[in-house]
């Protein structure tokens, strides 16, 4: 709107000559009759004025159940301006006012600045033989808390296929403090390789869970190249990824690109044995710490139950 005009938040508590105004103001426009004005008054929740003071629009709003949304309750807006106002205001938006916007740095760019891991990082330090697990329970993000007995083997206790045990880890990437803490997972049924991901609720730091320490390692290292996302790796080599390059959160490429890179790492995943039908949106969930009941983060593995972080 131009200058001098005014909008009056009312949120239904109308003055009976506001109201008056109202009814005029809409039936003199042709948008409703004076019955059907005078029951959209309780609704109104803004008045727009003209430089003289004048109703030139108003906005209201009604509460309404949708059911194609769960049922949930929702808030339905209705906005009605002065036709000749809207011809103004639409009159600005061309293409010299669209041409004349200035252009800003681009945002959450280069995100991912997690430490250069090896693959010895992945190592699981722990000098007990009894293991937390994390037991996936597949659709859904909660998680079962499970304890199985891993050898120790040259101080490590290492991933066990067979069993359905591989190892899990968070790297934290916004580079804070370089944390990496590791863990054990079951329900994937990888077999070999290793996939990760930067979208990790709620921290997103880097998720990585596999069969092979150093395809672990590759595939973490290449969040950095890529600004976060989506990979596949096994024997050395990426099989599949997808660029998150927006706070390695969002893409840059088109939806149909996006779609055909997911179908990709869903085929790379299930190559590497894994049986979970969206194992990156699994994996995503595994890491957050308030969802029980057992989880990981860079700090190590948490008991949501206890609100504990797991020693060892």
């Amino acid at each position: 709107m131009g200058q001098g005009h005014s909008i009056d938040v009312v949120r239904g508590r109308l003055e009976p000559a506001v109201g008056d105004e109202l009814v005029s103001f809409w039936s003199g426009q042709g948008a409703l009759n004076e019955a059907a004005a005078r029951q959209r008054l309780a609704e109104v929740v803004c008045v727009l004025r003209d430089e003289s003071g004048a109703v030139a629009g108003a906005n209201s709003a009604f509460a309404d159940r949708v059911d194609v949304v769960g049922g949930r309750r929702f808030w339905i807006y209705r906005s009605f301006i002065r036709p000749d106002l809207q011809d103004a205001a639409d009159a600005e938006m061309t293409d010299a006012a669209f041409a004349a916007r200035r252009t800003i740095p681009p945002v959450g760019r280069q995100s991912v600045k997690a430490p250069r891991v090896r693959a010895e990082d992945f190592r699981a330090r722990a000098n007990r033989v009894e293991t937390d697990v994390i037991g996936i329970i597949e659709g859904k993000i909660i998680t079962e808390h499970l304890r199985e007995e891993i050898a120790i083997k040259d101080g490590d206790k290492r991933p066990d296929s067979a069993r359905d045990l591989i190892r899990i880890a968070v790297v934290e990437r916004h580079g804070k403090n370089g944390n990496i803490a590791t863990g054990f997972v079951r329900g994937f049924g990888m077999r070999a390789g290793a996939i990760a991901s930067t979208v990790c609720h709620d921290h997103h730091n880097i998720a990585v869970v596999g069969a092979d320490y150093a395809d672990m390692a590759l595939a973490a290292n290449r969040m950095a190249e890529i600004e976060g996302g989506f990979v596949v790796a096994r024997g050395g080599e990426v099989l599949a990824e997808l660029g998150l390059p927006v706070a390695g959160l969002m893409s840059l490429d088109p939806f149909e690109t996006v779609r055909d890179r997911l179908v990709a790492l869903r085929a790379a995943a299930r190559s590497l044995g894994v049986v979970l039908e969206e194992p990156f949106l699994q994996l995503a969930f595994l890491a957050l710490p308030v969802i029980p009941a057992l989880k990981i983060t860079d700090r190590g593995m948490v008991d949501v139950e206890r609100f504990e972080i797991i020693a060892g």
